[in-house]
């Protein structure tokens, strides 16, 4: 891989999961199972609905978070492309 200084997100969307993410950050821990999907607060737009934020784990990185302002804590781009 050439010295860039962009980060390759199709390779990491294939090689990290959506759990392994949330479990590095600690917020794991927070989200609530319900059947086989997980949902929480939003941990890009720092909401306080604990039903803001779903993923089903083992259904790939797919994620929605239904947060009415999209103002992420930190610069990121992971809110732009989800699937």
């Amino acid at each position: 891989m050439p010295n860039s200084q962009y980060v390759d997100f199709k390779s990491v969307k294939t090689s990290v999961t959506m759990e392994q993410v949330l479990h590095h950050y600690g917020l794991l821990e927070q989200m609530k199972r319900s059947g086989d999907s997980l949902s929480g607060c939003c941990p890009i737009h720092g909401g306080t609905n604990s039903t803001q934020f779903r993923f089903r784990p083992g259904f790939g990185n797919r994620w929605s978070s239904s947060t009415s302002t999209v103002r992420p804590k930190q610069p990121s781009r992971a809110y732009i492309r989800r699937g």
